[in-house]
């Protein structure tokens, strides 16, 4: 996968993931080890790891369509979803902003929808039925702990942090601005589908220390990658 250039954020019944899985991508029975679980996330590329490091990391996106992967794991549907979102909302006190923001993009402008204090399931669906809203679910492993082992995993295999977050966007509908992120992005997708548009940088900006600002979407040039992911 590489560095996330500029992205604009499409379509629909999305969960995007940054090196998340509800359970290990390997068999209950195999003893995975931190290299095995990274190279799951490559499975169907037909790349060695010397070879993802040399042409890909830092450098640019590796889409894996879930046709090249051809595994009895190919289903990725229980990993997270909107109705284990649910669960989780019904037996944790979940607040606003601090574990869940909830927004839109809409004619060019970003829109907070945030509620005040502990996030109810029922607003919770009344803000993506009715408000097409999007939801980012920070640090979703804090609440799965087959979660917070693959997590713990990739951090041994990388020697650096590994964050989680999901996002649940409603069809026809987007939740944030083009931007450009600060951090190297593994995205499963695991219901819909979202339809994707990566953009080159300026060279300076490439490998950026810091999350950008909502960028203009006239400012962009024609997309390097134009795709849909989906289950």
């Amino acid at each position: 996968m590489g560095r996330k250039k500029t992205k604009k954020r499409e379509a629909s019944g999305d969960v995007d993931i940054e090196m998340v899985m509800k359970k290990p991508l390997l068999s209950s029975g195999h003893q995975s080890t931190p290299e095995d679980i990274f190279k799951s996330l490559l499975q169907g590329s037909n790349l060695t790891l010397s070879e993802f490091f040399a042409k890909y990391w830092e450098q640019k996106p590796l889409i894996i369509s879930r046709e090249q992967r051809k595994t009895k794991d190919n289903n990725y549907s229980e990993y997270c979803s909107l109705a284990i979102l649910k669960q989780i909302l019904n037996e944790n006190d979940l607040k606003f902003v601090h574990d869940l923001n909830v927004c839109r993009y809409v004619d060019g402008r970003r829109e907070d929808l945030n509620g005040k204090g502990v996030v109810k399931v029922g607003k919770l669906e009344s803000l993506i039925s009715k408000k097409n809203a999007t939801v980012q679910f920070h640090q979703p492993q804090r609440f799965q702990d087959s979660l917070w082992k693959i997590c713990s995993s990739l951090e041994c295999y990388f020697q650096c942090l590994v964050g989680a977050n999901v996002y649940i966007t409603p069809g026809g509908s987007q939740g944030l601005a083009p931007h450009y992120d600060d951090v190297e992005v593994f995205i499963l997708q695991l219901e819909g589908e979202k339809h994707w548009r990566l953009y080159e940088l300026p060279e300076e900006e490439r490998l950026p220390r810091n999350y950008s600002r909502d960028l203009d979407p006239a400012s962009l040039n024609t997309p390097t990658h134009d795709f849909v992911l989906k289950v």
